[in-house]
């Protein structure tokens, strides 16, 4: 396999950055226009019925209806997973460049021959080996990251729902302090009331800073990776 060169990384990275931005905008505006055409056969139909049978077919479509208001929440899940594959793949692509270069110089120690896992392990890597600075992975681009991260396996591996420890509690403490990133209904704003029930409803701004937060660190990677 070829050795890339950091330029062309960046590049690489900035196309993929660009369709997810492409693919998130395109599957919202599928997700409206999917909305306006479902209330217009809704009305349609509704129109046409008694009062009677009007208020008995609201009652049993309500949750048919009520799937398009999900359809964003999935959208908005399916995305978070996704740009966090893409970290994960680009920092293994780049542990594994580096390892390419590194043979040549005598050091032969492979990703693959680091303890851990995700993007944890490809720290480690790219830490030791590739002689990426302790300030890189101090900086705010890598504690967001690492807070997808946690989201991430919240979604994945716990239905959505906080895990219990010191790293839920602080997960509890960063979906409660941004409005703004993520949903919170019927919830009572307790941290005391939670629980560990607290289902992660990511908004759409949060979907588009975790990205942001991607391509902030993946530009400061390849800036501080020493490649010689």
């Amino acid at each position: 396999m070829s050795v890339y060169h950091a330029a062309v990384l960046k590049e690489w990275f900035k196309i993929n950055i660009n369709e997810f931005k492409d693919f998130f905008s395109f599957m919202q505006e599928s997700i409206k226009e999917s909305e306006k055409k479902s209330a217009k056969r809704y009305e349609k139909i509704v129109n046409a019925m008694s009062e009677e049978e009007k208020q008995e077919f609201e009652a049993f479509s309500e949750d048919e209806f009520y799937q398009y208001s999900e359809y964003g929440r999935m959208l908005n899940i399916s995305f978070l997973v996704a740009i966090f594959s893409f970290l994960e793949s680009a920092m293994n692509g780049i542990c594994r460049n580096i390892g390419k270069i590194k043979e040549g110089t005598g050091i032969k120690i492979k990703l693959e021959d680091v303890n851990g896992t995700s993007i944890d392990r490809a720290k480690v890597y790219l830490n030791k080996i590739a002689g990426c600075s302790d300030s890189l992975f101090s900086s705010q681009a890598w504690q967001d990251v690492k807070t997808l991260q946690y989201i991430r396996n919240a979604l994945v591996h716990n239905e959505g729902n906080i895990p219990k420890g010191d790293k839920g509690e602080a997960l509890k403490r960063y979906i409660t302090d941004k409005p703004d990133y993520f949903v919170h209904e019927n919830i009572e704003l307790d941290l005391d009331t939670y629980h560990n029930h607290i289902p992660i409803l990511p908004k759409k701004e949060y979907c588009m800073f975790s990205l942001k937060s991607i391509e902030t660190f993946l530009d400061q990677l390849l800036q501080d990776i020493k490649w010689q």
